[in-house]
C-alpha cells in the first residue's frame, strides 16, 4: 500500500468508526490479528476494537474529532487529534458529569495489506478526569 492509502485508512478509521460510530465497517480497516497496545490490557482484532469504541461512545455519544496532524512513514501513520463532547455516560466508573470536555491524544498505527494491524495510543486522561470533576 502507498503512504497516501495508509493515511486515508487511518483518517477513515478515526472519523467513521470513532466519531460516527459505524462499527460495522471495522472489518474493512482492522485486521483480524490487530493488537491495540494499552497500558492496562491489549485489545485484539475487530471485536476488541468494537468493545473499546462502544464503551468510549457510551461516555461521549456525540463525540467530535479534530485531527490536527497526520504523519506517514511507510507502514506507520501517526495522528494527533482532539476529542470533544459532553460526558453523558460517565467515564471509568465515574458518574456522568454532563460537562463539555476537550482532550487530546496521539496514536501510532502500523498497517499491512490495507488494514490496521497494530496501534499504540496515549490520551490526556488527566485533563479529562479533571474536566469531569473526578480529579482535583
Amino acid at each position: 500500500m502507498t503512504t497516501q492509502t495508509n493515511k486515508m485508512i487511518v483518517l477513515r478509521f478515526l472519523t467513521e468508526v470513532w466519531e460516527k460510530g459505524n462499527l460495522d465497517s471495522l472489518g474493512e480497516m482492522v485486521a483480524d490479528a490487530h493488537i491495540h497496545h494499552l497500558s492496562r490490557r491489549d485489545v485484539h482484532g475487530p471485536a476488541g476494537v468494537r468493545l473499546l469504541v462502544a464503551g468510549f461512545r457510551a461516555f461521549l455519544p456525540e463525540v467530535e474529532i479534530a485531527i490536527h496532524e497526520i504523519l506517514v512513514d511507510e507502514d506507520k501513520v501517526v495522528a494527533y487529534f482532539t476529542f470533544s463532547g459532553t460526558d453523558t455516560g460517565g467515564y471509568m466508573g465515574h458518574p456522568p458529569s454532563g460537562k463539555q470536555v476537550v482532550f487530546s491524544g496521539i496514536d501510532i498505527f502500523r498497517l499491512a495489506e490495507g488494514k490496521i494491524v497494530e496501534r499504540w495510543g496515549i490520551l490526556d486522561s488527566a485533563s479529562l478526569l479533571y474536566q469531569i470533576g473526578a480529579m482535583a
